[in-house]
């Protein structure tokens, strides 16, 4: 999936009978995504090596994302950004 540039994982009833399972982590994102879109991300952040220099629009609302990425990062494309709570305990 190197030139993918669209990814969106859309789980109507999140947290119940999703079929994407990742076991421990996601290994990468090709750094092409421009839109990515994905109800429910089941992880802590996205991986370290994805640089979303073209990045315009970033959803993972309902997700388990306590921070984007670890390290520093810079976006240079205008974006929007959506990473509203699973629940309100953060």
């Amino acid at each position: 999936m190197y030139n993918l540039r669209l990814l969106k994982i859309y789980n109507s009833e999140v947290g119940k009978n999703c079929k994407v399972y990742l076991h421990n982590d996601l290994k990468s994102l090709s750094d092409e995504v421009r839109y990515l879109h994905w109800d429910g991300y089941p992880l802590k952040s996205l991986p370290s090596n994805f640089h979303p220099e073209n990045l315009v629009e970033l959803n993972l609302s309902h997700s388990k994302v306590r921070e984007l990425w670890k390290g520093d990062q810079v976006w240079f494309s205008h974006y929007t950004c959506n990473l509203s709570p699973l629940s309100n305990e953060f």
